[in-house]
This record gives structure tokens, C-alpha cells and sequence, in this order.
């Protein structure tokens, strides 16, 4: 009943469109004195789609149930992204071989073509990155909004994998009214506060939890020096190419000074770097041939060098 139900959730998904909150990433082995023994990319099963199909109808429910009522309560809301969002978006992925056929505005079902699209594809992890970057990352606040990535008309925590603040604050508000209170308002100027608080230590976290999965990957690669990898880029910066592993989901550093054909500019409008003399340019998307340089756990980073372009 629970596969019948999710299928049929999926179906209905589809048709309004948006994307699967799937996200690239991997799971790190450790040997008993916690040293990283190997990197596993995390793939998503019919187990991964069953809950979480259900869980967004929930919290969708939940939503509706909370709005139709004039309660308050901690919404995750994401915007629409803006048209010079949709323009880079529209380039990276014809860097990386897709066309998008977006025109100069997304909609949730043009997301969930484009999708269709990459989600088999080796790049698959790659494109999810560039895509969540461009999308934007969700947000609390205590006032109803879509959430444009999920095509969801309402949506908050209410039930998820990770128990979150938010979600016990949507518990609270339900189980009060379920017990006969009638004092909760939605302008409550509480929630606004909790909601920039929540937002503040959410950001917080993810950080940190970056910053650690960054350092043992750091530890992993320190004995692997010289190894080869194939990698597409995902992000540009002025002091060089940021570029993902393909099917390790770790990223790494591509100097812009150790890059042949330069030196280059940094193109902060089209994120490209540009040879000052020649025809040498790197942008979003390109495959790349690169081995691992160097490493450096307590700043959690990996240095690559190129080998020769894909």
C-alpha cells in the first residue's frame, strides 16, 4: 500500500512538475581508529523515493491544514529564480550537453524536463550541484509561499528524516489546537523572530557539517597524491576552478596560476575565466582531466592540477 500510494503521489508530482530532493551526496567508510577507508556515492533507491514522496504529501497536508485554520507556523518556502538566474543556468547546462528550453522563465514542469534530461546521466551529481546553486536554497518564514523546486503551493517540516526545530514548532502549534486552544494567531511577530533564528542556525550547521565531510575527505586523498580523476567544474572564482570528482562527489581547487594558456581573467558576469591573450577559456560545466596536488585536513581542502582537458 505504501509502494501504491507513492507511486501515485509520484504520478501527480510529475504533473505539476518541479524536482526530486535528491542530493549528490557520499557517505564516508572509516576503519575502526576512524580513519576514512572509502567513498561511497550515496544512490538513491525505490526506498529513498517511497519516503519522501510521502513525506512531502504530508507536510504539504499539514500546511493546507494549518493555513485553512489561521494558525501560525514555520513554512519552507524557495523563489522563483530570476532571469538572470535562468540565463546562467540555461549556459551551464549546454556546457555540460543538455539544452534546457527554458526561454527566459522556469517553470516547475520546464524543471522537471530538464531533469528527465541529466538524471541518468554520469554528470547526473555534477548538474545537481550547479542546479541547487542556481535555484537558491530554501528558507523559513512564517507566511505562506510556494516552494518553486517542489512546484509545492505550500510545504513546511512537519515530518522529515532529520528531526529539525521547525518541526517541533509546527508540533506544537498542531497539538495545542487539537487540545482546544484558541490563541494562536499567524501574526504572531514570534514566529517572524524564531524564523530568522531558525534560518541563522540552520546556516550554521550546514557549514559545519561541510567543513567536517571536507576535512576527512582531505584526510582520504592526503595518501592518494598523483591520482588521476575526470571532473567537470561547478563553480568559478577568481583564485580558480572549482571542480567535483565525477562519481566521488568530492570537489577540489584547479589554481587559476598553475592553469596553461594564461594568465586569465576572471568573467564574474558569465562565471567563465578568460585567456588575456589567446583563446584559452574555462567555463562552467567543462569536463576536465586532473590529479589531486595536494591536501590540507584542517583547512579541508583539496589543490588538483590539470593533466589535459576531457
Amino acid at each position: 500500500w505504501l509502494r501504491a500510494a507513492a507511486a501515485r503521489l509520484g504520478a501527480a508530482r510529475k504533473a505539476r512538475g518541479g524536482i526530486s530532493l535528491q542530493r549528490g551526496e557520499v557517505k564516508l567508510r572509516c576503519s575502526g581508529e576512524g580513519q576514512p577507508s572509502e567513498v561511497v556515492p550515496i544512490q538513491e533507491t525505490s526506498a529513498h523515493r517511497l519516503v519522501e514522496r510521502l513525506m512531502v504529501a504530508a507536510n504539504e497536508a499539514v500546511a493546507a491544514w494549518l493555513a485553512a485554520r489561521g494558525l501560525p507556523a514555520l513554512y519552507r518556502v524557495q523563489d522563483e529564480p530570476d532571469p538572470e538566474r535562468v540565463a546562467r543556468l540555461v549556459e551551464y547546462a549546454h556546457n555540460f550537453g543538455f539544452e534546457t528550453a527554458f526561454g527566459s522563465r522556469i517553470t516547475p514542469r520546464g524543471l522537471t524536463a530538464f531533469e528527465e534530461q541529466f538524471q541518468t546521466s554520469s554528470v547526473s551529481p555534477q548538474v545537481r550541484t550547479v542546479l541547487r546553486r542556481v535555484l537558491g536554497r530554501a528558507r523559513y518564514q512564517p507566511e505562506l509561499a510556494p516552494h518553486f523546486g517542489l512546484a509545492s503551493p505550500g510545504y513546511l517540516h512537519f515530518t522529515s528524516p532529520i528531526r529539525r526545530y521547525a518541526d517541533l514548532v509546527v508540533h506544537r502549534v498542531v497539538k495545542a489546537h487539537l487540545s482546544g486552544a484558541r490563541d494562536r494567531s499567524a501574526t504572531d511577530p514570534a514566529h517572524a523572530a524564531l524564523a530568522v533564528h531558525i534560518n541563522a542556525a540552520a546556516s550554521r550547521a550546514r557549514r559545519a557539517e561541510t567543513e567536517r565531510l571536507r576535512q576527512l575527505l582531505a584526510r582520504f586523498y592526503a595518501d592518494r597524491l598523483g591520482e588521476r580523476c575526470t571532473g567537470h567544474v561547478v563553480s568559478i572564482k577568481a583564485r580558480g576552478l572549482i571542480v567535483q570528482l565525477d562519481g566521488l562527489g568530492a570537489s577540489g581547487l584547479l589554481p587559476t596560476d598553475v592553469l596553461p594558456g594564461g594568465p586569465y581573467t576572471f568573467d564574474r558576469d558569465h562565471e567563465e575565466l578568460q585567456a588575456k591573450e589567446g583563446t584559452g577559456r574555462f567555463v562552467v560545466g567543462q569536463a576536465l582531466h586532473v590529479a589531486i596536488a595536494s591536501t590540507d585536513e584542517d583547512a579541508g581542502s583539496l589543490e588538483l592540477e590539470l593533466v589535459n582537458d576531457a
